[in-house]
């Protein structure tokens, strides 16, 4: 999640998403005003404005309903464990990445850990803020987005008794204040991560009678941000909510971490963050929620949490490019031995539609992405291809989700359109190919129809998904 100051940020950040989408629409030719809303009127110096208030919906996956597990395989699908075609993933995966956006990471992080002696589990957050960047989870989720192995910038126990209450501009201002006096002095690489004691509640946009709202109510209370001072410093901030474990708290701690390696100078000199142009479905299947740790709470239905023998601590699961692209987990560290899932072909006829972005409060006008182009009433055929990294001992089966809450700027719901969807077979195993007949049979205001091919092996409770759009040229 990032934070725009002093604007308050929704879960997984809309403010962030809304300053990414101009990039999006100015390489898919968005029209109309400018691609940050309204609501948004603040800038990097600090001006006023009010974003909107988090989106409670992003609290949980939109993909945790429950899947139809009963459903018996079709009987012309391959059956058998051996029908698993070699090599695995038999087809050259379509899936999207995240983009670099051309800003700095963090190359050899330098964690400074910010408590209160107060804060019974001070020396916790230590420990995990001098160890995360030398462990084998840190090198698998960031090596491959030019992010080295982090060390301890230092501690900082602040003795004053805490706060009851402390907004954003607050902790902001901590910040800007304790790195230019008494706190380790910051470089390039420093990242202050600060773990605000249990007695205080955070308050973003403004104090609670002022209508500011407590993080924690959205079920993800941490950021990661800039300061709006220059130079501008990096930091993570994390809540400690009322009954939270341990646990809870360094998942938080991690992905604000990972984020603010990946895209430090989230606003001013992005780097790691957007789905690229071609694959909008992925952005609105994740909310915009995409950077790197985001977006692995909202692309995936498996478990967001890790641990490893070496770094005894529960931890998030980021995005891999290069892991997605080669057919395996679209997340890191992978959640299972195998993974399966579907993926378009080179013949499953994809073309260019129009995507009218003026609902999301985001700007007017239209984008273009890939998609189907499709025409109300009439049915559309299109080729998936099944595939697995490893043989997955048995047929998959195979249903479709047009429900995933696609919201605007505001949170406000945005209805998608309305198709009938069938399969030639129903499961299938790596290598097979199933035909799915699409019919639009109404537009969303976005003037698309979303649809996600979801994947589930008998048994198991998580599917894997893969969102696609139908709309017009």
């Amino acid at each position: 999640m990032t934070l725009r100051q002093p604007a308050c940020p929704k879960l997984m950040s809309h403010v962030h998403a809304t300053a990414l989408f101009a990039a999006f629409c100015t390489a898919n030719a968005c029209g109309g005003s400018s691609a940050t809303p309204a609501a948004d009127a603040s800038t990097d110096g600090g001006d006023g404005g009010t974003a909107p208030p988090p989106d409670a919906s992003d609290a949980s996956s939109p993909q945790d309903a429950s899947v139809p597990e009963g459903a018996a395989p079709s009987p012309e699908a391959s059956i058998d464990a051996t029908a698993d075609a070699a090599p695995y993933p038999a087809f050259a995966v379509d899936v999207a990445r995240i983009t670099d956006l051309g800003g700095p990471t963090e190359t050899a992080p330098a964690i400074v850990t910010v408590s209160w002696s107060a804060d019974t589990n001070a020396a916790v957050w230590e420990a995990f803020g001098d160890t995360i960047g030398a462990s084998s989870y840190w090198h698998t989720i960031n090596s491959e987005y030019s992010v080295g192995a982090g060390s301890s910038g230092g501690h900082v126990r602040i003795a004053t008794t805490p706060m009851a209450v402390m907004t954003n501009l607050d902790v902001d201002a901590l910040v800007t204040s304790g790195a230019n006096s008494t706190w380790p002095a910051a470089t390039a690489n420093t990242v202050y991560a600060v773990y605000l004691p249990p007695a205080t509640r955070l308050y973003l946009n403004g104090e609670p009678d002022a209508g500011g709202l407590d993080p924690c109510q959205t079920g993800v209370p941490g950021y990661h941000t800039e300061t709006q001072s220059s130079p501008r410093l990096v930091y993570t901030v994390v809540e400690q909510c009322p009954g939270a474990a341990v646990s809870a708290l360094t998942f938080t701690a991690s992905l604000e971490l990972n984020e603010a390696a990946t895209n430090p100078m989230v606003f001013t000199n992005p780097a790691y963050a957007g789905f690229d142009t071609d694959h909008m479905a992925f952005e609105l299947f994740t909310g915009f929620q995409h950077e790197v740790g985001d977006a692995c709470r909202r692309a995936v239905t498996t478990p967001d949490v890790t641990t490893e023998p070496n770094f005894a601590y529960s931890v998030a699961r980021q995005w891999s490019n290069a892991s997605a692209a080669a057919g395996h987990d679209w997340c890191v560290p992978a959640s299972s031995p195998v993974f399966y899932n579907t993926t378009l072909l080179p013949q499953s006829g994809e073309g260019t539609i129009s995507v009218n972005v003026a609902p999301l409060g985001m700007g007017g006008g239209t984008s273009s992405t890939r998609g189907f182009v499709g025409t109300l009433g009439q049915a559309l055929v299109i080729p998936v291809g099944l595939f697995s990294d490893g043989p997955t001992a048995g047929p998959f089966n195979l249903d479709v989700d047009t429900t995933w809450p696609v919201v605007d700027a505001n949170g406000n719901a945005i209805a998608n359109g309305s198709a009938t969807v069938s399969f030639d077979h129903s499961s299938g195993v790596n290598g097979d190919l199933v035909k799915m007949t699409v019919t639009p049979t109404a537009w969303s205001p976005l003037g698309v129809v979303y649809v996600a091919i979801r994947s589930l092996l008998p048994g198991q409770s998580q599917a894997h998904e893969l969102p696609i759009l139908i709309g017009q040229p």
